[in-house]
């Protein structure tokens, strides 16, 4: 393989060089009556005496530590769900059913009875990453740089 897209927080193996392809705001999902659903925007630090939905570790250490890291930032440890998943529909239906709130890339579709608010400025966004190993062909390269010369957060992938 030449070429891989992951999130920047996925282990990297030695050798691998990155660049970022896209930059994506995080959200939370809530159920429609929950006391945030029709904010505006949310700051982190309202999310702190919430139960918050994380996949299993094995499933996807990074996007936990990542989760956790942006809370502790918030100033509070996330009180983690007792149920996991393998999937953002399973996760969404925790949800609605009001026994968590998740969060995630604000584009994510949700099913009915779910919002996903935006998180405030404060909180950086995802970025996904384009991986291939060093030092990468021409062809690569070119790829490479088309891929990461607009990193504003439009979705393009």
């Amino acid at each position: 393989m030449d070429l891989g897209l992951c999130g920047s927080t996925a282990a990297r193996s030695e050798g691998l060089d990155q660049a970022v392809v896209q930059r994506e705001p995080l959200g939370v999902a809530v159920p429609v009556g929950h006391r945030l659903a029709a904010a505006e925007a949310v700051w982190l630090k309202e999310l702190a005496g919430e139960s918050h939905y994380l996949p299993r570790d094995d499933f996807a250490p990074e996007w936990n530590a990542l989760v956790v890291a942006r809370c502790q930032a918030a100033g509070f440890d996330p009180r983690r769900h007792p149920a996991s998943t393998d999937g953002t529909g399973a996760a969404l239906e925790l949800v609605r059913a009001g026994e968590c709130v998740a969060l995630g890339l604000l584009s994510t579709p949700c099913p009915d009875g779910v919002v996903v608010q935006p998180l405030r400025d404060d909180v950086p966004p995802y970025e996904w990453v384009v991986r291939w190993r060093e030092p990468g062909t021409q062809r690569t390269r070119e790829v490479v740089e088309a891929l990461s010369s607009d990193t504003s957060g439009s979705p393009s992938l």
